[in-house]
């Protein structure tokens, strides 16, 4: 069988015929572009952070965010899963439906961290967003939670004590403290994954000073050959092995002349 072309097409240069050809291709994708479109436009429901850090013990707010406000409410669930952190050990496990209300772009959840008795390193979870299925909107990537090991609690009961140098060495001070309680204990424990930073410096001068790190059991350090009637301040923190950092206790002291 013969086939007809029209009688201007075979007059045409190759490449006209070619343009001819992707031409009558674009007329078919006009049905398939308004899909593709919508798809493309539609808006998005996401964490407002693709990653968090929370220390341990304390909760996390954690907003979730439409791209823009709809007309209808839209229904969600917000899950967890646990990666190097665990659940229940090192935070409450969720999977929990809620709802974004029509004209809002905008909610909170709430995730609950726990604190435990192991010394360990950071600890990751992860967040995600659940939608039903044929919902008007796309989920965003999800959510990853670091559990930051808690930071040393302060010292307590921080004292200095005044020594008179001997065989012509100036004075000396030597700060004592106890270690806080350990969690669910009621009297000062030794904690071995703390260690102790103490600094001195005259209290007028501060960017002048001395610095300490006592280890292990040892709760007190002495500083040698200061000057005498000046007046000092010695503060100190506990550090854990990862590098968490205590509040900061200090005192003051006035040496005699």
């Amino acid at each position: 069988m013969q086939t007809v072309f029209p009688k201007a097409l075979p007059t045409l240069p190759r490449l006209a015929r070619l343009a001819v050809v992707a031409l009558l291709a674009l007329v078919a994708i006009p049905a398939v572009l308004p899909g593709m479109a919508q798809a493309d436009t539609a808006p998005t429901v996401t964490f407002s952070q693709q990653a968090y850090t929370v220390d341990e013990g304390d909760p996390l707010e954690m907003d979730i965010r439409l791209s823009q406000a709809l007309d209808e409410d839209l229904a969600l669930v917000v899950a967890t899963s646990d990666g190097t952190a665990a659940s229940p050990e090192d935070y409450v496990a969720v999977s929990i439906p809620t709802t974004i209300h029509a004209g809002r772009e905008q909610i909170t959840f709430l995730l609950v961290t726990a604190v435990d008795d192991v010394e360990d390193d950071s600890e990751t979870l992860t967040v995600s967003i659940q939608l039903a299925e044929g919902a008007p909107v796309k989920a965003g990537a999800d959510a990853t939670v670091t559990i930051r090991e808690q930071p040393p609690a302060p010292v307590q009961n921080l004292t200095l004590e005044y020594e008179a140098g001997v065989d012509g060495e100036g004075p000396i001070v030597m700060a004592k403290w106890d270690a806080a309680p350990e969690p669910g204990q009621n009297e000062p424990q030794y904690n071995k994954a703390v260690r102790w930073i103490a600094r001195i410096y005259v209290t007028d001068r501060p960017s002048d000073g001395k610095v300490r790190r006592p280890l292990g059991r040892h709760t007190r350090t002495s500083f040698y050959n200061l000057e005498p009637g000046e007046t000092y301040t010695v503060w100190v923190r506990g550090v854990n092995k990862w590098g968490n950092k205590g509040e900061r206790v200090h005192a003051t002291i006035t040496l005699p002349e």
